[in-house]
């Protein structure tokens, strides 16, 4: 037989005169080996030959780092392996030039990772952060699903893949808690506890809302604006639109200018409309339903530029309201639910720990996935009806520093207003990461430990917004760029 004999037996020849160690290294450079995988060529550990060169994840000696094929001398200390520019633990990924765990997320305003880590096996989560243990330390999950609010178990479909109720939690949204202490607790109205029967009737319309999916990229026809019936509502003009059952992609693509790591793309389903304001809850509201402006009377939490009072922001009736807290905003829902005899839809088991009852039909902030469906409107635009952001929002280049009124400037394909710039709006979710794959209805992560705000303000810079921008803060916060919308869940269909 000839020909070139395989390297195995080279190998296998040479070992008689050679130890296996001898062999494997011999001419190649520290670290790399020879053997039957490699044809003789020198590669790292757990590489083979590919006709060309060597390719695998390379198993580094002690001191290097993998850098794609090859192993290099590691920059980083000890066992820490880089990541891009940075140096982080074996296991973490990165996010926003910073390390934290899978499942987790950067969060600027906390200076730290938040979110329920995954970890790698075995360790085990403990806090925010991952350990050495068993397991794969992902906590379980004490809540008990709503009764009477379970999905079917068809699902939908989103650009062909299989959309998955929120949380993979079998079918059901879950409700989730706030975990911060509220310290103005004991100045706001206790939880609803009238006897007086809840009105369970929906609100009145004066026309059907549309019955199509509103997917990104399709300009869709506007909802029907809806009469206002609450005196307090009427009062200040306050209407709404039924946000019809459809489909759209949320977060923004690769491809967006500004965009954050944070906004994957991933498809959401709603299986039935529901109300949203078509403005930012005003000064003027607020102080009737509530009997103060803490746009007036407030100091914010927290200092920048230089502004420490919340009036000096903006005081006005058809100003929106801001310094309100994520807990203030929720206590407003319940408390203009009470004015109209609907249920509310937000309990207080205690000062700083709230549920959301998904049976109510009284008032609510809307969750994440609504709001950013109503500001897209069924279109592609960067910000919620233009790409130009003068035209739909203020912001730092055209606020003049300062609150404006709402509905000021021109609305987005569905008549909503304000929806990037002027203030940045509370809604219900905790932050964390977006799911992996395409969700029914989401309502965000479980637990965490700052909420949600989408919009940008009248103190952002124009990318900060964009309909997919996100940011957080603690649910206590006190901020003069903070407001929020409020929103209502309509009846299932039958």
């Amino acid at each position: 037989m000839t020909g070139r004999p395989s390297w195995g037996r080279v190998l296998a020849l040479v070992g008689v005169l050679a130890t296996p160690a001898d062999v494997a290294a011999q001419g190649c450079p520290a670290g790399q080996l020879r053997h039957a995988d490699t044809e003789g060529n020198c590669c790292w550990p757990d590489q083979a030959w590919n006709g060309s060169r060597c390719v695998g994840a390379p198993d580094c000696p002690a001191g290097m780092a993998a850098v794609g094929d090859t192993c290099e001398a590691s920059r980083c200390p000890g066992a820490q392996v880089p990541i891009g520019d940075i140096c982080c633990e074996s296991g973490q990924i990165a996010s926003r030039g910073n390390c934290c765990w899978p499942g987790q997320g950067w969060l600027s305003s906390k200076g730290r990772c938040v979110g329920t880590p995954t970890c790698p096996p075995g360790t085990t989560a403990t806090g925010d952060a991952c350990s050495s243990g068993g397991g794969y330390g992902i906590p379980p999950t004490t809540a008990t699903p709503p009764s009477g609010r379970q999905y079917p178990e068809t699902t939908p479909t989103v650009g062909g893949a299989a959309a998955q109720s929120d949380g993979g939690t079998a079918g059901w949204r879950q409700s989730t808690t706030a975990s911060q202490t509220d310290s103005s607790a004991a100045s706001y109205p206790a939880p609803y506890s009238s006897s007086t029967p809840y009105n369970t009737s929906a609100p009145p319309a004066t026309a059907s809302a549309p019955t199509g999916p509103a997917t990104r990229g399709a300009g869709s026809a506007s909802p029907p604006l809806l009469p206002t019936w609450n005196s307090a509502l009427s009062a200040h003009d306050y209407r709404f639109i039924s946000a019809p059952a459809g489909s759209f992609q949320m977060g923004s693509p690769p491809t967006e200018q500004n965009r954050d790591d944070d906004e994957r793309q991933h498809g959401v389903v709603f299986r039935q409309a529901y109300l949203i304001g078509v403005t930012e809850v005003t000064q003027g509201l607020y102080q009737d339903v509530m009997g103060e402006n803490p746009a007036q009377s407030r100091a914010v939490s927290q200092s920048e530029h230089a502004l420490t009072s919340c009036a000096t922001a903006g005081v006005g009736p058809q100003l929106p309201v801001t310094c309100v807290t994520w807990y203030d905003a929720v206590r407003f829902c319940n408390r203009l639910s009470e004015l109209e005899g609907l249920m509310p839809a937000y309990t207080f088991e205690s000062a700083s720990t709230v549920t959301w009852n998904f049976m109510s039909n009284g008032y609510r902030l809307p969750t994440e996935a609504e709001w950013e469906y109503a500001a897209r409107a069924g279109q592609a635009t960067i910000y919620a009806g233009s790409d130009n952001p003068d035209e739909v929002g203020w912001y730092i280049g055209n606020s003049e520093w300062r609150v404006r009124a709402v509905a000021s400037l021109r609305p987005n394909a569905w008549g909503m207003y304000d929806m990037s710039g002027n203030v940045r709006e509370w809604v219900w979710d905790w932050y964390g990461p977006y799911p992996q794959s395409n969700v029914i209805g989401p309502t965000g992560v479980h637990n965490g430990d700052a909420h949600v705000y989408r919009s940008g303000s009248w103190a952002n810079a124009a990318h900060d917004t964009r309909v997919a921008d996100r940011g957080a803060k603690e649910p206590g916060t006190i901020w003069h760029q903070q407001g929020f919308r409020i929103a209502r869940s309509l009846p299932e269909p039958e």
